[in-house]
């Protein structure tokens, strides 16, 4: 530790003299008085790549630079050496990545540009963030063991959703701003989404290679007979005594126009032929057509695929569902996690719902609440994308509201879907649950496979289904 001191005072010393950024002036001030806004607790930061490389000494005026215990934040240094940037986040995955680097990354919480105060008083805003949330997690998430908790903490303390943003150089055309791997990203986030800790949200839609997963595809134009994209667009001719139809340059003849088929000399627009429109001729096989065919290539792993082949692939932003937000801010129960059957774990509008029947038929009796689960909604949102589950879950819920009538009301909320049954107990709605749920998947073009499990008893008593 005292030699990784000693190496920055030395680059000081080296620096001083050139420093584009001298202990003076309105940057210099500025940064200044950032830093003091933090008291003695200076924010604590750590180089990665861990070599000392040349930064400016705004930096360590602002940071207190460290190479172990609890930073405050990351300090990425080199974009082209962070090939175990995982392993480094996955260690301090509740600090913000400061770029410093100099140029732009997806893996950074905020982009710190010297010359900008601005920039500095974002940086100071976010650290600021990272830590007073950071202090409001239950002490389960602090310590982050696997990357599921990783995920949610991190998305806890930004403070931010995980939202796509466009890459031109990864494979997927796009990744999730500060992951670094993106396969796996969308892997963990749709599992968490499924479990009802983040909900999706469409952003876009991408053709994707069956073959290597890329979405780096060039979309064209070819020729429906041999798949050739070399295509010219040429006028034809129609000569009406001998029927044939062609280019116009296989009649042009010099400045004369010569039927290619029966040798006739075209001499009177109207009368000896007309002009039916373009074509495209392809320059492999001389084929002609009016309407090419439509085909990708990877530029990945040079695939073709016909177009009528390509699939496509549903690109979603996830963010914390209500309820998981409420656990991990510690706002359920005064802070303490609601035990299994505590109303508390309910949508809040559910729980309104429920209070609001209470009161106006002034029942004891308060019934008990389901959750829906869809065992199909993954593969039906991989295969035929979002809206469709969508779709398919909208008729369901409108066919089981319809089939329970004044029982029980269905209700949607960002964690899914519940039934709040008012005025049946649990035993009574067991011998039925299945017929209902059948009954109203059989009308379904594509089957949800649904199920019920009893969150919440009015009673108070702790049940599953």
């Amino acid at each position: 530790m005292h030699e990784y001191g000693d190496l920055i005072r030395i680059q000081d010393r080296q620096q001083a003299a050139e420093d584009p950024h001298p202990d003076s002036g309105p940057i210099f001030e500025a940064v200044q008085r950032l830093s003091s806004d933090f008291g003695p607790n200076k924010p604590r930061a750590t180089f990665f790549p861990g070599s000392v490389l040349s930064h400016s000494r705004l930096v360590r005026q602002f940071f207190e630079i460290t190479k172990s215990g609890n930073p405050d934040a990351i300090l990425l240094t080199d974009l082209d050496r962070f090939e175990s940037f995982d392993n480094h986040r996955a260690e301090y995955s509740l600090v913000p990545v400061i770029n410093i680097s100099g140029s732009p990354t997806h893996l950074a919480d905020a982009d710190l540009v010297p010359d900008d105060p601005q920039s500095w008083r974002d940086a100071a805003a976010i650290i600021r963030r990272f830590r007073t949330r950071r202090e409001m997690l239950p002490a389960t998430f602090r310590t982050a063991a696997t990357p599921a908790i990783r995920m949610l903490a991190y998305l806890f303390v930004s403070g931010k959703d995980l939202t796509p943003v466009r890459v031109p150089q990864s494979r997927y055309f796009f990744a999730y701003q500060g992951f670094q791997n993106t396969r796996a990203t969308i892997t963990l986030a749709e599992a968490l989404a499924d479990a009802g800790m983040l909900r999706r949200s469409f952003v876009d839609r991408h053709s994707a290679c069956p073959n290597c997963q890329s979405h780096r595809l060039v979309v064209r134009e070819e020729c429906p007979a041999c798949r050739s994209a070399n295509l010219s667009q040429a006028a034809f001719l129609h000569h009406f005594s001998c029927a044939h139809i062609g280019p116009e340059s296989d009649f042009r003849q010099g400045s004369a126009l010569i039927c290619p088929k029966c040798l006739k000399q075209l001499r009177h627009y109207g009368k000896d032929y007309d002009r039916p429109g373009d074509a495209l001729v392809c320059r492999k096989c001389a084929g002609t057509t009016t309407e090419p065919a439509v085909g990708f290539q990877c530029q990945d792993c040079d695939a073709h695929i016909d177009g009528d082949l390509i699939k496509t692939v549903d690109i979603h932003a996830y963010s914390l569902t209500d309820h998981f937000l409420s656990r991990l801010s510690g706002k359920s129960s005064a802070g303490v996690r609601p035990a299994s059957g505590s109303i508390n774990r309910l949508p809040p509008k559910l729980r309104e719902q429920i209070g609001r029947f209470v009161g106006k038929t002034g029942s004891s009796r308060r019934g008990f609440v389901a959750k829906l689960d869809y065992a199909s909604r993954h593969d039906i949102a991989r295969t035929k994308g979002d809206d469709a589950f969508q779709a398919l879950r909208q008729m369901f819920k409108d066919r089981l509201q319809g089939l329970l009538a004044d029982t029980a009301h269905v209700h949607s909320s960002t964690d899914g879907d519940y039934v709040y049954f008012h005025s049946l107990t649990p035993e009574e709605f067991k011998d039925s649950s299945e017929q209902i749920l059948a009954e109203c998947d059989s009308v379904l073009s594509v089957p949800l496979r649904p199920k019920f499990e009893i969150t919440w008893v009015g009673s108070g008593e702790e049940t599953g289904g």
